[in-house]
């Protein structure tokens, strides 16, 4: 019987040791697992292997540790190693392991056919040789005889010619086996010939495979962006209609946080971009300000349900616009803020924006991001910039994280001529830096935010957080009102009584609550206190506080008793424009926050959307439609065709991906009918819309023939500077803007008040057009939710219906977007005790979705009158 094929696996993590050996499984191999560089060692010390499956990537003792120490001891130099890495694209890495003795590489994820292969391959390679060896063991040993035997012959040389006869006959025969090792040995040297050719062609396939993987991830990026395209347009166009201040906060966090999940989809591309040195950097003109508090409004959530005080301090001498790129500071801020918020149990963060002079006498912009978290120690602060690198192994087990976010930022950072640091203390947190070029754009506002007409008003401010304190100060300064401002309850009650003592009174009162529960509820009542004490001389108060605070304010009986509410961190833009609509001059407010934008240009043309998406035809249209464009849709590309035959257009905006024929072919096509008809010399302009990452999708889309490149969300501001650049010709003259009235009557229903959203955004037709889509295709999905329910399919019930909450939330129909949550929230809690429940909530849907539908039915004819 065969001995087996012993095969040494040494990963740091067991569960890839699991995956390996379960991929090997064969009675012809024994292995053994070894979980870290030293037992691997041990191991090899002990046993002898066919084969090495060696992890690159290890704490204490890497891989390429073991392999160099296995090349220098006599017993291990020649058994095959083959590394398992997911950094087999780095050519430095490769060009290290075969340096340090490897034969292969294996990339994650690993494709179990080519293991198998390549195991096969180099174990059958090790059998061959250790054969070889024994072989020529034996003919050693055969020839050392040989050489005693002629020793012998020469002594008896005289005496045995008979022998000396017999001799040579056995000379020929050693001879004859020399001859065959010889042979066979000129055999194994083929068969190594032909496995390094295999290991070529398994590179080759290896290098496919990534290509497929760069393809998948193009894919899905797609596939991501498309829905994305319909979320961040669709916003955009709400947040250009009549809105009041909570609305418009609302859809701007809607907006931001659609924005925030296109920079993840961004992100998972952007490792990859930096190890091929294709990561670009902007240089647009943005604000500051907006970048800076929008940060803070997709971190706010989490920060507010750790209890976590926040607090923003930018810089007034700051100038509000600059020149850089807003979505990679904007991506490593977050990133700062998010760990800051991941790393903090209790206590604040507090994030400063200031203006320093860097080494060559040039100003910078220096962003901090201060926590009172678990802090570090020294000796994890060395390699916290490197990739795949965090403070401590167990920190990815314990917070999650791939220890890439901090390498991505300093690599962003040195593009764009900064750096970033990191002081820290363990247990009692960490200070995050980094620091940037300040770069002013030409074009700065007139009027400086801080220039409003509330001088010499007065103002009494309770803020605990010295920091937050200062930076109050610092604003009120800037605003020329006269303050106080006092970290006390008992410094803010003397300095009230003082005052009125004296028979002066303060303008207005800022009281800012703690975010801890307990402290907020105390603060809270003794504000109650402080209006019943005071009802006839308290002048207008201000509230600061968490959202999570807010929910107190009735049980207090503070609700409607507050002038303003202030959420945390205090930004700029909302103290201002609080302490404006209570100061200002009525008639000539000065709003920062982009409230109403200046009305789009208009263009005289036509304009063909091909687009197989509906929801997305519905954003172009209505963003088109902004500019006073006239448009037609077509669903796919042998409509488009279908339509540039008997129509001509000044635009078409084509969509790259489409079933059966792409926006590529199509585009073909239109050329290739352009050509054939020289004499009339008419070149159609066609604007590709794509939802690829890719930088090089725009060269795909030139060299197809079309004509220019927008992609997916579509931007009013990108759209805008396209149409100017191809329609410059048939731009027409504004008419003055209108002024539209808000309605304030309150909506009897969410469904109603919804849709009383979209009609307003939209115009009545349009929103009818939009909720009959919705309620034509529900049914369908409806029956896909029972149809997995009944096969128990519940992955693909649980995807159905986390897409339909989403689809159903967005058109206003809460029962059956919650119906849709309880049937996620069930199966995860697990389906085998609640097979009731799910049946009860599937046969829900259909009477919810009966119950909604006849509502629209009954009101649809009046929408039109909306």
């Amino acid at each position: 019987m065969n001995e087996k094929s012993q095969i040494l696996l040494v990963d740091d993590h067991p569960e890839n040791l699991i995956v390996l050996e379960s991929i090997l499984n064969n009675p012809e191999y024994s292995f053994i697992k070894a979980t870290s560089g030293n037992e691997a060692l041990s191991f090899l010390l002990k046993y002898d292997f066919s084969l090495v499956l060696l992890d690159v990537q290890m704490p204490e003792m890497d891989g390429y540790e073991v392999a160099s120490l296995m090349k220098q001891r006599e017993k291990t130099k020649n058994i095959p190693i083959i590394f398992v890495t997911a950094i087999f694209n780095d050519y430095e890495h490769i060009f290290k392991g075969y340096e340090v003795g490897a034969v292969d590489f294996i990339s994650k994820p690993i494709i179990p056919e080519i293991l198998k292969s390549k195991v096969s391959i180099f174990v059958d390679l090790h059998k061959k040789r250790r054969s070889l060896e024994n072989e020529i063991e034996n003919r050693k040993r055969i020839e050392d005889e040989l050489r005693n035997h002629h020793l012998l012959l020469e002594e008896k040389v005289t005496q045995r010619t008979k022998e000396l006869l017999d001799s040579n006959i056995l000379l020929a025969k050693e001879i004859e086996i020399k001859n065959k090792a010889e042979a066979d040995l000129e055999k194994i040297n083929r068969e190594l010939e032909l496995a390094t050719l295999q290991a070529k062609n398994f590179a080759r396939e290896a290098e496919t495979a990534n290509r497929a993987k760069s393809e998948f991830l193009a894919n899905m990026s797609h596939e991501i962006r498309t829905p994305l395209n319909g979320i961040i347009g669709m916003t955009t166009l709400l947040l250009d209609t009549a809105l009041d201040h909570e609305q418009y906060e609302m859809l701007k966090a809607t907006r931001s946080s659609g924005e925030h999940l296109l920079y993840i989809v961004n992100d998972i591309l952007d490792f990859s971009k930096i190890e091929a040195g294709k990561l670009s950097i902007e240089k647009i003109e943005f604000n500051l300000y907006e970048e800076i508090e929008d940060a803070f409004d997709l971190l706010s959530e989490p920060a507010t349900e750790k209890e976590l005080e926040t607090g923003i301090f930018i810089d007034p001498s700051l100038p509000e616009m600059i020149i850089g790129d807003p979505i990679r500071i904007k991506q490593v801020l977050l990133n700062l803020l998010s760990n800051a918020i991941k790393f903090t149990f209790k206590g604040s963060i507090i994030c400063t924006v200031s203006k320093v002079m860097g080494n060559s006498n040039e100003p910078k912009i220096r962003f901090e991001v201060k926590d009172s978290g678990i802090g570090m120690e020294g000796t994890q602060q060395k390699n916290l910039f490197k990739p795949f690198t965090q403070a401590d192994p167990s920190t990815s087990r314990k917070f999650g994280g791939t220890g890439l976010g901090l390498s991505i930022c300093k690599k962003i950072l040195e593009l764009m001529d900064g750096e970033i640091g990191v002081e820290s203390n363990w247990k009692i947190g960490s200070n995050f830096w980094f620091e940037l070029p300040l770069i002013r754009s030409p074009n700065q506002p007139g009027l400086s935010r801080w220039a409003i007409e509330i001088s010499g008003k007065s103002i009494l401010a309770l803020e605990a957080h010295p920091i937050i304190k200062q930076a109050l100060e610092k604003y009120f300064d800037l605003l020329k009102l006269n303050f106080s401002v006092v970290s006390t309850v008992e410094d803010f009650l003397k300095t009230f009584k003082s005052s009125l003592e004296g028979r002066t009174t303060f303008d207005a009162i800022l009281i800012s609550i703690p975010s801890l529960s307990t402290q907020g509820k105390e603060l809270l009542k003794i504000t109650s206190d402080f209006f019943s004490q005071f009802p006839q001389f308290c002048p207008p108060i201000f509230l600061a506080a968490s959202l999570k605070i807010k929910k107190n304010l009735e049980e207090f009986g503070l609700a409607g008793k507050i002038v303003d509410f202030l959420p945390k961190p205090i930004k700029p833009s909302h103290l201002i424009s609080s302490l404006q609509k209570l100061f200002g001059p009525p008639n000539n407010q000065i709003s920062f926050s982009k409230f109403a934008s200046t009305p789009p240009a208009k263009f005289a043309s036509e304009v063909l959307i091909v687009e197989d998406n509906e929801i997305n035809q519905k954003v172009a249209e209505k963003m088109l439609n902004k500019f006073g464009l006239s448009t037609d849709v077509a669903s796919n590309g042998q409509e488009a065709l279908k339509g540039l035959s008997a129509k001509k257009y000044d635009l078409v905006f084509l969509d790259c991906q489409m079933p059966e024929m792409d926006g590529y072919e199509v585009t073909r096509t239109i050329r290739n009918i352009e050509q054939q008809k020289k004499n009339e010399n008419h070149h159609q302009i066609i604007i590709a819309m794509t939802a690829h990452a890719f930088k090089d999708e725009r060269e795909k889309c030139l060299a197809s023939g079309m004509d220019d490149f927008i992609a997916k969300p579509i931007r009013l501001e990108n759209l805008s500077t396209l149409l100017n650049k191809w329609l410059s010709s048939k731009k027409v003259d504004l008419d003055p803007p209108k002024v539209e009235a808000t309605g304030t009557t309150s909506p009897t229903s969410p469904e109603i008040s919804r849709w009383k959203s979209l009609t307003k955004a939209l115009g009545p037709v349009d929103a009818v057009e939009l909720l009959e889509i919705f309620f034509r295709t529900s049914p369908e999905i409806i029956k896909k939710l029972q149809a997995a329910w009944e096969a128990k399919n519940l992955e693909l019930l649980q995807r159905e219906a986390h897409s339909f909450k989403g689809s159903c939330s967005n058109m206003g129909a809460t029962e059956l977007a919650e119906l849709c949550s309880l049937l996620e929230k069930t199966i995860t809690a697990g389906v085998e005790k609640k097979q009731a429940n799910l049946n009860n909530v599937v046969s829900q849907l259909y009477n919810s979705f009966e119950s909604l539908n006849a509502k629209f039915q009954k009101i649809k004819s009046e929408m039109l009158k909306w």
